[in-house]
């Protein structure tokens, strides 16, 4: 299952985000409301410095991408995901709803 930079993988989501890729996001984000941006003039350290940002654990040990994949994975239960078992109680003592 392959999207443009994103994929399933044997049994892993696999996200490819290139230091071009870093760059042009960066440069044409479509907010107005953050203004102009500066040029990426060092590619590969824009790339680390994305993947720190987007890693980086708050104090209660999340981060950008644990919260959009919980963001994530709340979605596809919420649209009725049929892996799972929408009868059975919840797990984690929490069901979510």
């Amino acid at each position: 299952m392959r999207g443009d930079f994103i994929s399933i993988e044997g049994g892993e989501i696999i996200m490819r985000f290139t230091t071009d890729a870093a760059a042009f996001a960066f440069a044409n984000d479509p907010d107005p409301s953050h203004g102009a941006r500066p040029p990426v003039t060092d590619k590969a350290q824009w790339l680390r410095d994305v993947f720190y940002a987007l890693t980086a654990e708050d104090e209660a040990g999340e981060s950008h991408i644990t919260r959009a994949l919980d963001k994530a994975m709340h979605e596809a239960w919420q649209q009725g995901s049929t892996a799972l078992d929408h009868d059975a109680g919840g797990v984690g003592g929490n069901d979510g709803r």
